[in-house]
């Protein structure tokens, strides 16, 4: 049975989400939730950092595009801006994310 789409919606800023931080501090279900989608924008954007190495690696061995990976970007760049995130804000990724293991 395929799972039925979410409909569109706008995400809540930060700044929704420290109102609801305060308007309910004794909710522990609201503060978890609100630290939840934090901490999902966090990992995406750590996600997007360690994608860009991906692709730049791909790059130098094949001379080419990996389909795969394109998807990726087009998936992350839209889920970025439905969140107002500019690439100016994907932090780089650490120095060792482009090392090969021995």
């Amino acid at each position: 049975m395929p799972r039925k789409q979410l409909p569109e919606f706008p995400s809540p800023t930060t700044r929704q989400l420290r109102e609801l931080w305060r308007k309910y501090p004794e909710d522990t279900a609201v503060q978890r939730a609100c630290m939840e989608i934090e901490r999902m924008r966090q990992v995406f954007l750590e996600i997007e950092s360690f994608r860009v190495v991906v692709e730049r690696c791909w790059r130098q061995e094949t001379r080419g595009q990996l389909v795969a990976l394109e998807k990726m970007r087009v998936l992350i760049a839209g889920e970025r801006s439905r969140l107002g995130i500019s690439s100016a804000d994907v932090p780089p990724a650490p120095d060792y994310a482009g090392n090969r293991y021995p």
